[in-house]
Formats: C-alpha cells, sequence, structure tokens
C-alpha cells in the first residue's frame, strides 16, 4: 500500500535521508523523495542523476547535489510498505455467522431432502361412485368438486315446463286470429282528454279560453275604396258638398283644342330645338318629363329662368330661343302662335 513518510533526520550537507523512524524499512520501496520546501526533486528512480548514491542501514546518501537546501526543510517521500498488499493470505476469514458479510464455505451444489412421500393423493377414497368418463380415479376428481356439492347448487332446468305465478304487462301471440273482429263502440274506452261534448269550452261573447262572438250578422259592410266601378251601378251622391278624387273617361278627343292666358286659341306649333333662334311667337309651350329650370331668350334680347314640373305648360312669353346653358329640364319645346 501506497505510504507518505516524514523521514527522522534530512542531511544536506551530507546527502543523507534517515529513515531509521520507519519500521522494517526497505529502501528498494522507495517510490519518490521530494523537498516541498524547495519544491525540488531529490529521489526519482526514473530519472538519471536522482538515484540512490549508497545505502547504510536506514539511511540513504542521495545522488543529487542537496546542499544548499536547508537542515530544516520539510522532505516527503512517497513509500510502498508491502505489507497490505491483496494477498490469500491477507483475505478476510469467512464466518458461518456472517460478519462485515454472510460467507458460507464449502456450500454443497447438491443437497439432500428426506422426507416422507406418497404417490397420487388426491383425496379419501369414496365408495358407491362410478368412475366418470375420461376420469384416472375416483378420488381426486370428487375432492375437487366437494366445495361445490356441500353448498347450493344451481339447476337448469332446460326444456321443461315449471308452473310459475308471474306479475307485469306480457304480450301473448294468439294463432287462427280473425282478420275481422266485432267491436261494440260502447265498449271502448275514450282517450283521456278525447273531445267529448262535456269537454267543450262554454262559449262566451268575450273570449273565453277561445274566441266566440254571437249574434254575428249575415250581412257585413264592405269598402270598395280604389276598386273600378260602372257608373250605371253607383246609387246617386247624397245630398251636401262631395269630393270626387279622378274619374276615367271613355271615348276621350285624342285631339283638343289649347287656349292661352287670354282664352285665345293658338292656330299652330313649331316645335323648337335647344339652341335654335326662332321667330318670336305669342307664347312658350313646355311638355315636361323631368322637372328643372328652362333658360329663355325674349325678343326683347332679355333672358328669364323658370322652374318647369313634369306635364303641360304655357309661359305667355314671346320666346326666340331656349338656351342650352341654365336649361336643367327634359322636356320638349313650342312657340305656339
Amino acid at each position: 500500500m501506497k505510504q507518505v513518510l516524514i523521514p527522522a533526520a534530512f542531511n544536506p550537507s551530507a546527502g543523507t535521508v534517515d529513515f531509521s523512524n520507519v519500521p522494517g524499512f526497505v529502501p528498494t520501496r522507495l517510490l519518490a523523495i521530494v523537498n516541498s520546501s524547495a519544491r525540488a526533486v531529490l529521489y526519482d528512480p526514473t530519472s538519471a542523476g536522482l538515484g540512490i548514491a549508497s545505502i547504510t542501514g536506514s539511511a540513504i546518501k542521495l545522488q543529487a547535489d542537496v546542499s544548499a537546501h536547508g537542515a530544516s526543510d520539510r522532505v516527503i517521500a512517497f513509500y510502498d510498505d508491502g505489507q497490505t498488499m491483496a494477498t490469500a493470505a491477507r483475505q478476510p476469514a469467512l464466518h458461518a455467522d456472517g460478519g462485515s458479510l454472510a460467507h458460507v464455505a464449502n456450500f454443497p451444489s447438491t443437497q439432500t431432502v428426506s422426507g416422507s412421500v406418497t404417490a397420487n393423493d388426491g383425496g379419501a377414497p369414496i365408495t358407491g361412485a362410478s368412475l366418470p368418463t375420461g376420469g384416472s380415479g375416483v378420488t381426486g376428481w370428487l375432492s375437487a368438486i366437494w366445495s361445490k356439492l356441500s353448498g347450493t347448487l344451481a339447476v337448469s332446468w332446460s326444456g321443461q315446463s315449471v308452473a310459475s305465478t308471474q306479475s307485469g304487462a306480457w304480450s301473448v301471440a294468439v294463432s287462427n286470429l280473425p282478420a275481422t273482429q266485432a267491436i261494440s263502440a260502447t265498449s271502448l274506452p275514450l282517450p283521456i282528454g278525447a273531445a267529448t261534448a262535456a269537454n267543450q269550452p262554454a262559449l262566451h261573447a268575450d273570449g273565453g279560453s277561445l274566441a266566440h262572438v254571437a249574434n254575428f250578422p249575415a250581412t257585413q259592410a264592405v269598402s270598395w275604396s280604389g276598386q273600378t266601378v260602372g257608373v250605371s251601378s253607383l246609387p246617386s251622391l247624397p245630398a251636401g258638398s262631395n269630393t270626387i278624387g279622378s274619374v276615367n273617361v271613355a271615348n276621350f278627343p285624342a285631339l283638343q283644342s289649347v287656349s292661352d292666358v287670354q282664352n285665345a286659341p293658338f292656330s299652330g306649333a313649331v316645335a323648337m330645338t335647344v339652341g335654335t333662334v326662332y321667330a318670336a311667337q305669342r307664347s312658350l309651350g313646355v311638355l315636361c318629363a323631368a322637372s328643372g329650370n328652362v333658360q329663355m331668350l325674349l325678343s326683347d334680347g332679355s333672358g328669364l329662368t323658370l322652374p318647369v314640373t313634369p306635364g303641360w305648360q304655357t309661359f305667355p312669353f314671346a320666346v326666340i330661343q331656349v338656351v342650352a346653358a341654365g336649361t336643367t329640364a327634359t322636356a320638349s319645346y313650342f312657340n305656339l302662335k
């Protein structure tokens, strides 16, 4: 085993290290010697010049020059004492009682087991029983089912009829039942909530659970607002103030005479194109399709702008031109003579 030794003495001037303090010291077991104070190796058997010059008892003389070292320097040696190597002689004794570990010496690989053995002991023999099919004895199989025979056994009567009192709802199949059965209505029970006379709600003028109206008149007043009717079918208007919205007249002439504001009939009309100059006439007629303004140039050179709405309109002005700039209405224009 490797050990660290402190020598008994170190003599730098003599170059010796004394190990007389180590019992049984063997110089050849030295591994190395170092001076830890001087940080120097004094002995290394693997290096030239660092071996042993001579041995006197427990003192060795070094090959290295250590004269400059101090006698009080700390010198350490690494040593193999050779006494604790793991040899067979140094193994711990084996003890049956264990020690730190349980050891059993010379344990035989084969053990002898003794006892009384009875072959094929499967239960107590019985009498009055025959061997079942596939059985090899009359003891083992009966022992195996004894626990089943000693308690309550479940019995299956497959295919057998057993009288029993039953309760509950059941369905019964009847063969050869006639397709048509005689049924009396008086014997049939009505379902809960059937519409019988007793279950009908009472009629009430104020509604009740359902809305019922008593004494509903057979004749009802009907409004003819918006309906087309013949005049001959209408009754005479009552006396007083009456307002008629509009009346469609059949066979109304397609051509009608038109008069200006002086009620003088026009003798003719000249269609006008916007932007074109015409000879002045009595009035301007406008057949408007979309509202807007009409910019007019009068015969005296002045201008006039008037709004127009859809329909036919006449203006008592001598107009010689409908000016494009300022006219926003969509219309046809006529110079009325």
